[in-house]
This record gives structure tokens, sequence and C-alpha cells, in this order.
């Protein structure tokens, strides 16, 4: 959250998503967390009945708001995946704003007045003095449906967005990658020019140009470079022919001049480098979207099945089985920073100079980088 606060750099759209997925793990951290420890050390609950709904009202909205920002953050990218030409002109920092709070006031009404309010609506609370739990979790059917709610859809929908991320990601690495073999076979320019006539008609060419035609294109012109260059070495008349100053035409200077004047190797090069670092951030984004789905499933899928298991045989979960569940939960925010924020590089920086007190000088030098 600081990292954000204190580097320009890192306030983007995506990194918004960063910013309330962190404010929903801190907070499992700091309130979550130290409860549910006491509950455990003094093995019952002390802090009365209604610290004892507001906790689980806590526990339960927030760790349900972590797992909606995870949900959003796939959505993002599934959208900036198959919908490339349309998708970021709308992702605006509104937008963002909007799936952030439609995942909290969502986490917030599923949870909080069930909670809060379910006692007062049967009339009575059934949960004894010293224990700490959803009164409402006590009927089979609210338990089942509030795990397909919490759990188990979100992750089906994250698998299948993965799924279609990384279909759509290889789709276009290999759309990439054969564009590039296309340009390699093409070769570079013979000294013999076999593509004069390509010179002449790119010229004329008014149609839209492709990637392999605008290489193309740049190919050829070097091709008719070098056909002006044989013609004023050869021709005794250049200068009237050419149309060029004389300056130009003495000496060695010649051909270096002329080379300045139609280069079109560094457009070429700019363009290589471009779809170099493409493919690289398209396999580091695939990656990290796999690492935080797989760390979301294993850390949640133990709590959600015993849930289920709990509700129609008690008896069959042993309480170390339900602790430990309950710990891997909370143990996916702690997950969370690892699989976003140190997996990418400027994050990665800001850590270590916000670790050294140096967040004055932290935009500087990661613009350096």
């Amino acid at each position: 959250m600081l990292s954000i606060k204190v580097n320009r750099h890192l306030q983007t759209v995506n990194n918004y998503f960063l910013f309330s997925l962190a404010c929903a793990d801190l907070i499992i951290g700091l309130l979550s967390m130290n409860l549910y420890t006491l509950y455990i050390v003094k093995g019952y609950w002390p802090l009365g009945a209604v610290i004892c709904d507001l906790w689980l009202a806590l526990d339960y909205v927030v760790s349900n708001a972590s797992v909606m920002n995870l949900l959003i953050i796939c959505f993002d990218r599934y959208f900036c995946v198959t919908r490339p030409l349309t998708y970021p002109s709308r992702r605006t920092t509104r937008l963002a704003g909007l799936m952030i709070a439609a995942a909290w006031l969502l986490s917030l009404f599923l949870w909080a007045p069930a909670i809060l309010f379910w006692q007062s609506f049967v009339g009575k609370r059934i949960v004894p003095d010293g224990e700490c739990y959803i009164q409402l979790l006590s009927k089979p059917s609210v338990t089942l449906g509030m795990t397909l709610s919490a759990f188990y859809l979100p992750a089906v929908i994250m698998i299948v967005l993965y799924t279609r991320i990384s279909f759509a990601s290889r789709s276009r690495l290999t759309a990439e990658l054969h564009s590039s073999r296309a340009r390699t076979s093409s070769g570079r320019p013979k000294q013999s020019c076999h593509l004069k006539r390509s010179c002449v008609s790119t010229q004329t060419d008014t149609e839209p140009k492709s990637d392999l035609a605008i290489s193309i294109e740049a190919e050829t012109s070097v091709c008719a470079k070098q056909g002006i260059i044989k013609a004023l070495k050869d021709s005794t008349d250049s200068a009237t022919k050419v149309s060029q100053p004389s300056s130009i035409l003495n000496g060695s200077n010649t051909t270096s001049q002329l080379r300045k004047m139609f280069s079109p190797f560094p457009s070429f090069s700019k363009t290589q480098v471009k779809r170099r670092r493409f493919v690289a951030r398209e396999r580091k984004v695939t990656k990290t979207i796999f690492a935080i789905l797989l760390a979301f499933i294993l850390t949640w899928t133990p709590y959600s099945v015993m849930a289920i298991i709990g509700t129609y045989c008690h008896f069959c979960v042993p309480d170390t089985a339900w602790t430990m569940g309950y710990w891997l939960c909370y143990i996916n925010s702690t997950v969370n920073p690892a699989c976003y924020a140190l997996c990418n590089v400027t994050f990665r920086k800001t850590f270590k100079n916000l670790l050294r007190c140096q967040y004055r000088n932290t935009g500087v030098e990661v613009r350096m980088m």
C-alpha cells in the first residue's frame, strides 16, 4: 500500500485492484487473525456475544472481499486479453472504482445481515456462552448456499477465466511467433536487389499495411537506396539526375549521407523490441495469475470441504482440522502479496527502498531501471 502511495509509476488501474486486495488482507491480519488466536489460546470466547457477532461479521465480510478482489482481477485480465481493442479505452479509474465498490458491497450484503440480525429474526440466540460461531450456519441448507456462493462459485469462475486467458495468450503468442518467422524467412535484401518491383509498388500503395507489409517495405527501401547509390557512382551526370546538392555527391561521404537519409532500420528494431517485450509480459502475467489461482484453491479448499461435511456430520471433522482449515484461509491473505507485488520488478524495487527508508528517492530510482 505504501509502495503505491510513494511511487507514481505504481498508480495504475491494475494496482488499484491490488490496493483494495491489500486493504482486505491487512484487516484480516490486524483483527481477524488476532481475535481467532485469542479464541484458540483461551479455549473459549471471552469477549461476549456482541463482540463475537461483530468479529464474525468483519471476518467473513473482509475474507469474502479478498476473494471478490481476486475475482475482479481475473475478470480485468480476461477482458484485457480477449478484448484488446475495446476494453483498454474503457479501463478507467472510475470503472476500477466501481468494480472495487461492487466487490466490497456484495461481500457486505452477503454476510453482515445474516450474522448480525439472524438471531433477532428468529427471536433468540442459540449460541452458548463461551462459544462464537454463526448461528445461521447451523442449518445445512444455509451452510451449503453460503459456501457455494463464497468459495465454489468464485473458484469455478476463476478457473474458467484463467483457462480462457491461457488459451488467448497462447494464440496471441503463436500469432506473433508466426509473424516473426515470416519476416525472418523473407530475409534481408541481397546486393543484386531482387525486390526492385516491390520498391516501385510500395510507393503507390495506399491500402492499410500489416506488420509484415511494413517490414517488407522497409527492406525494399534499402533496395531502392542501393540502386540510387550505384547510379550515383556509375553516372557522370548524377547531380542533374538525382537533383541532390553537389555537396553530398563529392568524395566518400555520398554513401554515408544517403544511408542516414533513407535508413529504415531504427523503426524496424523498435518494432522487434516491442514484440519481444509483449511476449515476455504475456508470459509473466499468465504465470502470475496461475500462481494466485493455485494459492487460492489450495488455501480455501480444505475449509470449504469441511464446512459442507461438518454441516451434515459435525463429529466427522475433528476440532484440530477445523482450526487448521480456518488458518489456511487466513494464510491466503499472507500469500497474496508474494503472488502479486513480489512478482513485479517495480514493486520489489520500491519495497527495498521503503525498507531502507529511501522512500523520498523511490520515484527517481525506479525511473532509472
